[in-house]
């Protein structure tokens, strides 16, 4: 019963959601509307967990060399592309079965880092 309840009221919050917007990624490096960062520029990939209200959202987040940060979401249309690019085309990254596997047993909140898999504090999660 309260699985029930719990499944209607994720449908009822996902339905009100803005459209996500696509992710694409090539070789060149990561596309998400207009914006672009190339794998050269990628410094930084970490994934985390974030709460929504009728559970956790799956986030991947780049730091770029000229500072901008871009934030993907399991939700968005790519993001499988995206996990499967990664692996491809920043070697020195983990595998996407070894950092999903991390970010799934994590407690919500904390980061996983992607690439490099050496872990500094640069990015904080807020719930």
């Amino acid at each position: 019963m309260i699985g029930r309840y719990l499944k209607r009221l994720a449908a009822l919050i996902r339905r009100g959601r803005v459209e996500a917007l696509a992710v694409s990624a090539d070789a060149a490096g990561v596309s998400m509307g207009s914006d672009r960062v190339s794998w050269c520029d990628v410094r930084r990939l970490d994934a985390c967990k974030r709460d929504i209200y009728a559970g956790e959202l799956l986030c991947l987040v780049i730091l770029a060399k000229d500072g901008r940060v871009y934030e993907f979401n399991e939700e968005m249309p790519g993001w499988q592309a995206l996990g499967e690019a990664i692996e491809r085309y920043l070697p020195e990254s983990l595998s996407r079965a070894e950092w999903a596997m991390k970010l799934i047993a994590a407690p919500s909140g904390e980061v996983v880092a992607v690439f490099p898999a050496a872990r500094t504090e640069w990015f904080r999660v807020r719930s």
